[in-house]
């Protein structure tokens, strides 16, 4: 017999509510159901003398939105993450006592001298994030996407009542797949505007396709009360393409000032110290890219107080854009390739900590979770790109990517995801790879649709560099390698010149002289804030290299 407690802060829009005996904790939204009748549904499951597991198992799974929701009675805690964990719960669970939390940094009530997952810190080092339940934190797990837990007393379960499986394919036709593809997309931007009720919409629009999608999504629908706001250099491809799209929308379009030294001196405040606690889940690192836009908006009130932030996160995974490339020579379900190709894109933060021994680690470590997912689905041959994207999901989709929405909390704001709206990842993961590769139904559909007239006409993604003076500077340079070879003119432009590259200048969190003369091999920002990050908590990447 052990005892459960619950340790909960009640902020950044955390909710207590009572029904009966039983104490709940919420935080998100739900779409299509009352949240209440859900919480009732829970409640009255676990004041049964034995908890049915398939009725928990099938209403978790029925539930859309995303959310977390924890409750405690006098026997049993449940609590759950949504289907891409977009608000984060952790979970001790010593001999005697199971304690549960929306921050893992107040779990250490006892002050207990915790000892670092250094399987985590590696991981963190060289990818940003976690694999598996693990935190920086030996004693301290996390839900995974899709996952909840059941604590009666007597026994502690932990089960996934949802995963993305691309290998589930449903063979339809294009033209079948355009149409219900079309009937989704307007359904679940409907339902993302009802559950709004009324308050503003405030799109992060960018020069790609998926938040165009979503704006011009909510002009289809006749919404009006919309803002739209992008931020970087005014003459950024981004910005400049955001308000063309704004403009022929007749939406009320805001650019956010942003540049290397207004960036350093944000990121260096206090507020953003605060910001980093706030954040932190011990399993990925901070995300900042639109910290200081949110900050100029909350600060210079520039939208109402109850406004509701809407971004693209994550259409271009969901809809095959992520999927990897393999050769037909491969064998089939061959893990050793497939764990190599993933460690090429998501854990080469440092060339330093790309050692074989690190990577050999990585490699055992991302097999075991494919051996998992083998072994409670029959996977089809020939599937190493459908594994890859359910890994990427449980991953670097749902540590990573999600945990941009911190941004919009921490300044007291609601946010909403349609593109990870359930039933638009239903859809996706049935859909077969020839029409995902390349994201070519997606891309054909948006273009063929033409909401709001914003698709045949301006251009998407057509990148270019702000600055005029880099811009032939590099082009000189470009020319001048041209016979000392590609590979090393990659290899110096990515020395010299990725700094300036970033169109959000979240690159001002590391001084330009510190990244050109460090050896280390840095791949991109997010390698310079997982270093900080890791520092910060006094965790070496020599010790990492051990």
């Amino acid at each position: 017999m052990f005892s459960n407690n619950i340790i909960m802060t009640k902020n950044y829009g955390w909710s207590n509510y009572f029904i009966n005996d039983s104490a709940i904790w919420f935080k998100g939204y739900i779409l299509q159901r009352k949240k209440e009748e859900i919480f009732q549904e829970l409640v009255s499951y676990l004041k049964k003398g034995s908890i049915d597991r398939i009725d928990i198992y099938e209403l978790c799974n029925y539930i859309r939105g995303h959310f977390s929701i924890v409750i405690k009675n006098k026997n049993n805690i449940f609590c759950m993450v949504d289907k891409v964990r977009s608000i984060p719960l952790f979970y001790t669970n010593d001999k005697d006592n199971v304690i549960i939390s929306n921050d893992p940094l107040i779990l250490n009530i006892d002050g207990k001298d915790y000892k670092y997952n250094m399987e985590a810190a590696q991981e963190i080092a060289m990818s940003g994030y976690t694999i598996g339940k693990k935190t920086l934190i030996n004693d301290i797990l996390q839900l995974n996407a899709g996952e909840y837990l059941i604590s009666s007393g007597e026994e502690l379960e932990v089960k996934h009542y949802y995963t993305y499986c691309p290998w589930k394919i449903n063979k339809r036709n294009k033209k079948d797949l355009k149409a219900e593809l079309s009937y989704i997309l307007k359904n679940i931007i409907k339902d993302m505007v009802k559950s709004v009720n009324g308050r503003q919409i405030v799109v992060l629009l960018s020069a790609g396709y998926d938040s165009r999608l979503i704006i011009s999504g909510l002009k289809e629908l006749n919404i009006e009360n919309v803002i739209c706001f992008s931020y970087g250099s005014i003459k950024s491809f981004e910005v400049q393409t955001a308000k063309i799209v704004a403009e022929r929308l007749s939406y009320k379009w805001i650019h956010i000032p942003l540049s290397l030294s207004i960036q350093k001196s944000t990121l260096a405040e206090s507020l953003c110290l605060d910001y980093y606690i706030f954040s932190d889940t011990l399993a990925n690192s901070p995300i900042l890219h639109d910290y200081a836009a949110i900050r100029h908006i909350s600060r210079h009130k520039l939208v109402d107080s109850n406004a509701v932030f809407v971004n693209g996160n994550s259409g271009d995974f969901i809809t095959g854009g992520h999927i990897l490339d393999f050769p037909a020579t491969i064998i089939d379900n061959d893990t050793e390739y497939l764990t190599n190709k993933i460690i090429d894109k998501h854990y080469n933060l440092w060339n330093s900590l790309k050692t074989n021994i690190n990577v050999e680690k990585i490699k055992d470590r991302l097999k075991n979770e494919i051996a998992e997912l083998k072994k409670e689905y029959q996977i089809p041959d020939n599937h190493l790109w459908a594994i890859s994207e359910s890994l990427e999901w449980a991953g670097r989709q749902s540590k990573f990517v999600t945990a941009a929405q911190r941004s919009y909390e921490f300044f007291g704001y609601e946010w909403r995801l349609p593109l990870w709206d359930p039933a638009y990842m239903s859809f996706w993961e049935n859909v077969p790879k020839e029409y995902k590769t390349k994201q070519c139904l997606y891309k054909e559909l948006l273009i063929e649709n033409n909401w709001g007239g914003v698709w045949k006409n301006i251009e998407v993604n057509q990148f270019q560099l702000t600055s005029t003076s880099i811009r032939f500077i590099r082009l000189f340079l470009k020319l001048i390698f041209i016979v000392f070879g590609k590979r090393k003119w990659q290899k110096f432009d990515k020395k010299y010149f990725w700094y300036f590259l970033d169109q959000t200048y979240a690159t001002a969190n590391i001084p330009y002289f510190k990244t050109l003369f460090n050896f280390d091999g840095a791949r991109n920002r997010n390698s310079w804030i997982v270093k900080r990050y890791l520092n910060n908590k006094k965790i070496n990447f020599s010790n990492i290299n051990e």
